[in-house]
């Protein structure tokens, strides 16, 4: 899963459900997102992580493409030609995403 293909945009209005939920869970996320922000004002998290685990349960979230990669000396992954030696996500469906993650979040 490219990194560009995780990049899940946590709005402010599904960041502030999260934060004044007020479960055990919502108030870690809670106390994480300010580490983050520090002393920015309320600025909108990127979430990647969250949409690789699901990937797991729901690989209907992030179609993948058959393709071949490999990896440079430098240590870069790129396509290259020839037959395919992964499965990759090159789009996530973030509109689907975010109610799911939410619902799991605000349990």
């Amino acid at each position: 899963m490219p990194l560009d293909s995780t990049q899940v945009h946590l709005k402010l209005p599904e960041l502030l459900a999260i934060v004044e939920h007020g479960s055990a869970l919502t108030n870690q996320l809670t106390l994480l997102y300010h580490q983050w922000a520090g002393d920015r004002e309320w600025p909108e998290p990127t979430l990647y992580d969250p949409l690789a685990v699901t990937f797991a349960l729901r690989p209907d979230l992030c179609p993948v493409t058959p393709m071949r990669l490999e990896v440079t000396d430098a240590g870069v992954t790129r396509p290259v030609a020839g037959a395919p030696n992964a499965e990759v996500c090159l789009h996530s469906d973030e509109a689907r995403f975010l109610p799911l993650l939410l619902s799991r979040i605000l349990e």
